[in-house]
């Protein structure tokens, strides 16, 4: 999520006013579905994540001090960004292996924007995230320290791609929460990479999604 990096974000908590807190919307933890069926021959591929924001919306609260106080927000830096770092495919990826799916590696290390077609993959995934917020805390940010946690929220429309039909053959919107409660390193990365992974286990839970892996004719 690019609203700038926790270090710069500190900095500007120290002269600033009090902020107002991120509407952190909370699920509960999906459960993904484990690969059954023809599912087990399906191979994947992650395309890409778009964020789907206006420039300049307000996305994150850091708060300061042991009382973990409000002091600025972060604001999305693009109209309709692609998150063009490795994290979320590794997230994509791991989740998905996890769950017994055969997934393939991009052109990548990274970059998404290369053309996939040469992939021999039945299915091609990408993500549009919308509504993405966060509230990090960093108790000892005054003192260098950028160790932190917090909560994040964020929406997901998944849109399945068909190497067979060439076309998108289904959408699911599923809704990622994550909560950190004790302090982690570079606690951004991890909130925005926990509520994703929440995200694609709803995917890789949802019915849906399931039965056309499974074979099931799309309307």
């Amino acid at each position: 999520m690019r609203v700038g990096t926790l270090a710069a974000l500190a900095a500007v908590a120290l002269s600033t006013a009090c902020a107002k807190m991120q509407e952190i919307e909370r699920v509960t933890p999906a459960q993904a579905q484990a690969a059954a069926g023809m599912g087990k021959t399906k191979s994947f591929v992650y395309e890409k994540t778009v964020v789907r924001s206006t420039a300049g919306t307000s996305a994150m609260t850091l708060q300061v001090g042991l009382t973990c106080m409000p002091r600025t927000e972060g604001v999305t830096s693009g109209d309709n960004y692609i998150e063009n770092n490795s994290l979320l495919e590794a997230v994509f990826k791991e989740e998905f292996e996890r769950a017994g799916y055969t997934t393939l590696g991009t052109v990548s290390k990274g970059d998404l924007f290369g053309d996939k077609r040469d992939l021999a993959a039945d299915y091609r995934v990408a993500a549009l995230v919308t509504k993405p917020k966060m509230n990090v805390c960093v108790p000892l940010a005054q003192w260098g320290k950028s160790d932190g946690y917090g909560e994040a929220s964020l929406t997901v429309e998944w849109q399945v791609y068909a190497s067979l039909q060439k076309a998108v053959v289904y959408t699911t919107q599923q809704r990622g929460y994550a909560k950190i409660d004790s302090s982690v390193a570079q606690p951004i990365d991890a909130l925005w990479r926990a509520a994703y992974a929440n995200a694609v286990r709803g995917l890789l839970a949802d019915p849906g999604f399931i039965a056309l892996i499974n074979g099931a004719k799309q309307p």
